[in-house]
């Protein structure tokens, strides 16, 4: 497996990571459907919003760690691909030489 495939295979991971904190924004938010009436009710209904956008604005954080993850991926395909053709570039100069 290549370095990038290995940093892509990350990413991937991290899109899941993503994915479960929406479903816990989704679950914690999903609090609001509850008939509870009273002020407490109220106060903890204003808590469960205001965490559930925390947690919401962590994912988009975690999404967007995935997607510098997956640049750095193809960053280091372009290297390697350079890398490479240099180096078959000398091993061709060295057998001409010889």
């Amino acid at each position: 497996m290549s370095d990038a495939s290995e940093i892509r295979d990350v990413a991937r991971r991290v899109r899941g990571i993503a994915a479960d904190l929406r479903s816990t924004t989704r679950t914690v938010g999903g609090a609001h459907g509850v008939a509870w009436q009273s002020v407490g009710a109220a106060q903890y209904r204003k808590r469960l919003s205001t965490n559930a956008a925390r947690i919401n604005a962590l994912a988009r954080d975690v999404d967007s760690l995935a997607a510098s993850l997956e640049a750095y991926a193809r960053a280091v395909e372009r290297r390697t691909s350079v890398l490479g053709k240099a180096i078959t570039g000398t091993v061709e100069t060295m057998r001409e030489l010889v």
